[in-house]
């Protein structure tokens, strides 16, 4: 329920910063937040590998726990895996990744459409390329967030005509104009995000400290080359160990896990 709480928080705070979004995406968003918070366990074994990306057995998921909790459930918030990664020399790369609904409108009306939000980092763990155009880049995130889509294969082909002109084209998503910039390749989507249609940079800065404590998104980690499983682990609980007492003194049990 807190997960849910911080979700629908987040998205007045987003709105109320947006005064162009229509009422259906307020009420749009309001239940899609709550009902597809993103918390998940990742098996290499039986999400990883049968999906197309290079050396998956690198591939990590950062987990922030409570040391008390058995769970399964994954999920971080955007400043702690900033942190792990800046300070991180196990890991390559941290990004992150979760749903968050749009309202697209067309000539035949308005539609909600699987929309998500993602950091370009959170494509480069999963080495994941573009087959049109290009992916969600570092310039388009922050304060002054770029108004970017990418589109998935197959919405570019059911709604787009599979047009391969597609890319500087602009939908209007929420009621604000989106410059479409690229299309993933065929059959490739981010594990536990599958619906998503289309990606959007985050409408806000991922390391802005308000945000310490949403854990509303998957965290997805690429090792470095030379570096162990065990290393990572070891090194990302000793970063978590100094997150903790700076951010969540009150929270002794609070941690991050790198999971498979």
């Amino acid at each position: 329920m807190s997960s849910i709480t911080a979700d629908l928080r987040q998205a007045v705070r987003a709105l109320s910063r947006s005064p162009g979004l229509t009422l259906a995406a307020t009420a749009t968003l309001a239940l899609a937040i709550g009902l597809n918070t993103a918390v998940f366990s990742i098996v290499n074994a039986v999400v990883l590998r049968p999906l197309p990306f290079a050396d998956p057995d690198r591939i990590l998921a950062l987990c922030e726990v409570d040391r008390g909790e058995r769970t399964d459930w994954c999920s971080a918030a955007t400043p702690n895996v900033a942190d792990i990664a800046a300070r991180s020399r196990a890991v390559e790369v941290a990004g992150v990744a979760r749903s968050w609904e749009f309202i697209m409108r067309t000539a035949d009306g308005a539609a909600g459409v699987g929309g998500g939000l993602a950091t370009p980092e959170a494509f480069r763990a999963l080495r994941i390329t573009p087959q049109l155009g290009r992916l969600l880049e570092p310039g388009d995130v922050g304060r002054n967030w770029r108004r970017v889509v990418v589109l998935s294969d197959d919405v570019w082909r059911a709604r787009f005509g599979a047009r391969r002109d597609v890319v500087g084209e602009r939908v209007t998503l929420d009621g604000e104009p989106h410059e479409i910039v690229g299309v993933l390749p065929p059959g490739v989507r981010i594990p536990r995000l599958e619906q998503v249609q289309m990606w959007r940079p985050p409408h806000f800065d991922p390391r802005d400290e308000e945000r310490r404590d949403w854990r509303g998104f998957l965290a997805f980690a690429r090792l470095r080359e030379g570096a162990t499983l065990a290393q990572a682990r070891e090194e990302i609980a000793a970063i978590a160990a100094q997150l903790q007492a700076a951010h969540f003194p009150a929270k002794p049990g609070w941690t991050v896990e790198a999971r498979r």
